[in-house]
């Protein structure tokens, strides 16, 4: 087995264990946030300056020739945004699904909805500048937040692993010297018990740590299985959290953190659709509720437990920066699903997924007040994400249908990278990046053991590439608060092999060219901000996922072409008055997709053996409209503020699977929230609403053979309040 060999830092790990009680609260760290500055008191006239570390150092978000959204701590506590699953809506332009109890997300329509371990996200996710590359370490929590950062567009320059959709970046929050908490307790319907802690303190001068915390229970499940009695869409979440920060001399940081996550739900609870197979042989009754189930088995569960460790070191060279980043990570899923929607004799899978990961970084950067701005570095990784999947029950599974099957993929990839910025002219600067990646698969131990105790070897495999990838782009300063930009990037995502399928065949890199125009633009003594951006897509060798029973099977098989226009805007009307909201507009489909494999909604392949002509149908999961609007508004009173918040959230329907066969209807979502802080600011309660008007969404949806349609269905209205007690 081939393998890459590269030198790398040694690597300081360590471990801590905190055991804290089980009652927090479901909100964002208000250590960072404790009294939003909008409305309050002091608060500045204009809107905050907003820093990104999109080009790996911090930079005024207008300042950034990218395609950028950021939520802020504060506006995950006031839109209710507690983990991955809860961001539809809240990012123009940015899709989440969940495939497979895992998430995925979608980018102006680039996005990647195999569900298997080593199926690689089209959208990087990064916490902490740590890349995560299993499937199921996306799962996460968002406890100790600082901020979100949804880069838009290919990212084949600066970023640890390429992306084609994008980049999904979560920075949690530094320790402080001064020692503050906060701790709360919440409570929703469906009997949701939820609560954080949230701690930081100096140890010594030049050492600080925190701890966090987020729990959230919701015992009982928006539905039932009437076939057994049991709840349907039910979850409890676990998320641990420790950061230290040592600065021994005024120009070292050394940053040690720890998390751990837990996750166990009652799985993706797939309603049969009309046509499907459990409604044609009468195995499900009518009418029953959007979140009901009729189902055998009915222990229907999906646990993932994972985390790792990283550290982190910025040393000032005086000439330059060195970032050093070494982290390992590893998770395990256990899965165990129907996918009938229902009794139909076919079987329920059960598989265990997961594997480790070893990620090794090393940024040189120049000075920030450097006239000419650039960074070189590498990148290396070594990961083995493994699945094993076990067929049960069924009446159709026997001796020597059932099995056991297990195997890994092993990953080494090394790149190097350079990009720099240099001012052509007075308010003009030129932008060009490249990055050089080698990277090298082998698909091994693959093997199956029949129910009967036969086993089947497979044999090893091995495939490689080499990429060159890059950004080029030109910003001109039209006045001082309004920049213009144009942009040409090409990113690549990585291929793989079929683990669930060995003897398929691996499927190869897909590529995207971007072309982008933008504008940064800030009003009204800066009062108002809105930014535009329009693109192109040429997206070729996609990665599709092929409809099947319990297993992902991608190849490369289309074409395609994207374009569209996305907006942020944000304006303070008042000092106590604040509307923001996104608007995306998309056109994408397919150029070329002759052999696409469809089902229909009652399992019937669509055009035979040959396949579908999907040519010209949508892509999947691209909505052609999407946005939100949310405005914010503050009394003041002598018995403390109450912070008011409601927002609209609108998702204009798309396409599931290639063909334009399963189209999820589009729907709106209002969501509401009140919030009153005491004079001394050290309590705090909160009211939240979401999805107030019960809006049936339907979140994911798909066709497989012979069963036809099945899908699940997102949150219905749920409503709570929270308790939060301030110390510092």
């Amino acid at each position: 087995m081939r393998r890459i060999s590269y030198l790398v830092s040694s690597t300081i790990l360590a471990t801590s264990v905190a055991v804290v009680g089980p009652a927090f609260a479901q909100e964002a760290p208000a250590l960072q946030a404790a009294a939003p500055t909008t409305g309050s008191s002091n608060a500045p006239e204009g809107l905050e300056e907003v820093v990104v570390t999109a080009q790996r150092r911090d930079e005024p978000l207008q300042a950034v020739p990218i395609a950028i959204s950021t939520i802020s701590a504060d506006k995950l506590q006031i839109q209710n945004i507690n983990n991955i699953d809860t961001l539809q809506g809240k990012v123009a332009s940015l899709n989440v699904q969940n495939s497979g109890g895992q998430p995925v997300m979608y980018i102006r329509g680039v996005g990647q909805n195999a569900g298997g371990p080593n199926n690689e996200n089209s959208v990087s996710t990064y916490v902490d500048d740590v890349y995560l590359g299993i499937g199921p370490m996306t799962l996460l929590e968002f406890n100790n937040i600082q901020q979100l950062t949804v880069l838009k567009g290919p990212q084949g320059t600066l970023f640890g692993r390429n992306a084609t959709g994008g980049i999904f970046l979560v920075t949690t929050a530094d320790p402080k010297q001064g020692a503050a908490f906060d701790a709360g307790v919440g409570y929703g319907n469906y009997n949701a018990v939820t609560g954080s802690f949230y701690g930081t303190a100096g140890v010594t001068d030049d050492l600080a740590i925190n701890l966090s915390t987020l729990y959230d229970n919701q015992v009982d499940g928006w539905g039932h299985n009437f076939y057994t009695g049991e709840a349907t869409y039910r979850q409890v979440r676990l998320s641990l959290r420790a950061k230290a920060l040592y600065t021994p001399t005024d120009s070292t940081e050394i940053r040690l953190s720890v998390d751990y996550n837990y996750s166990n739900s009652a799985g993706v609870d797939f309603q049969p659709g009309p046509g499907n197979i459990n409604y044609r042989l009468g195995l499900v009754p009518n009418g029953l509720g959007p979140y009901d189930l009729y189902m055998f088995p009915g222990d229907n569960y999906i646990d993932v437990q994972g985390g790792g460790a990283s550290i982190k070191v910025n040393q000032d060279l005086g000439f330059a920066n060195l970032v050093d980043i070494t982290a390992f990570r590893t998770v395990t899923q256990h899965k165990n699903n129907n996918e009938t929607g229902g009794n139909a004799p076919l079987p329920t899978v059960n598989y265990i997924a997961g594997g480790d990961q070893f990620t090794q970084e090393v940024q040189l950067l120049s000075e920030a007040d450097s006239k000419l701005k650039w960074q070189v570095g590498t990148f290396y990784l070594h990961s083995n994400p493994n699945f094993s999947q076990i067929s049960l029950t069924g009446l159709g599974i026997g001796p020597t249908s059932g099995a056991n099957q297990n195997g890994q993929q092993v990953n080494d990839s090394v790149s190097v990278y350079e990009q720099a910025t240099y001012p052509i002219f007075d308010g003009t600067n030129l932008t060009e990046g490249l990055r050089y990646t080698i990277e090298n698969q082998d698909l091994v131990d693959c093997y199956k053991i029949l129910y009967n105790g036969k086993v089947t070897h497979f044999p090893d495999k091995s495939q490689g590439f080499d990429k060159l990838t890059w950004r080029f782009s030109v910003d001109q300063k039209l006045t001082e608060d309004i920049m213009a930009y144009a942009s040409y990037n090409r990113g690549v995502k990585s291929g793989g092999f079929n683990l669930s399928s060995p003897t398929a065949a691996g499927y190869a890199p897909e590529k995207l060219d971007a072309y982008e125009v933008g504008l940064k633009t800030e009003f009204l003594d800066h009062r108002l901000r809105l930014n535009l951006a329009g693109f192109y897509y040429d997206y070729s060798n996609i990665q599709v996922n092929q409809s099947a029973v319990g297993v992902a099977i991608v190849t490369n098989a289309a074409k395609a072409q994207e374009s569209g226009f996305d907006a942020d805007a944000e304006f303070r009307v008042s000092r106590n008055f604040k509307i923001s909201g996104n608007l995306a507009y998309l056109n994408a489909y397919y150029t070329k997709y002759p052999n696409a494999v469809v089902y229909s909604d009652t399992g019937v392949q669509l055009g035979g053996a040959a396949g579908f002509n999907a040519t010209g149908s949508a892509t999947p999961f691209s909505p052609s409209v999407t946005g939100s609007i949310t405005g914010e508004y503050t009394i003041e009173s002598r018995f403390g503020p109450f912070f008011l918040s409601a927002d609209v959230d609108y998702y204009g329907g798309a396409y599931s699977t290639p063909g334009s066969v399963v189209k999820l209807p589009a729907f709106t979502q209002f969501n509401a929230s009140a919030r009153w802080m005491a004079p001394s600011g050290a309590e705090e309660v909160r009211l939240w609403a979401a999805n107030l008007t019960n809006a049936k969404n339907i979140i994911y949806a798909t066709t497989l053979p012979t069963i036809g349609l099945i899908q699940a269905r997102g949150a219905p209205a749920t409503f709570g309040v929270n308790f939060t007690y301030h110390y510092d």
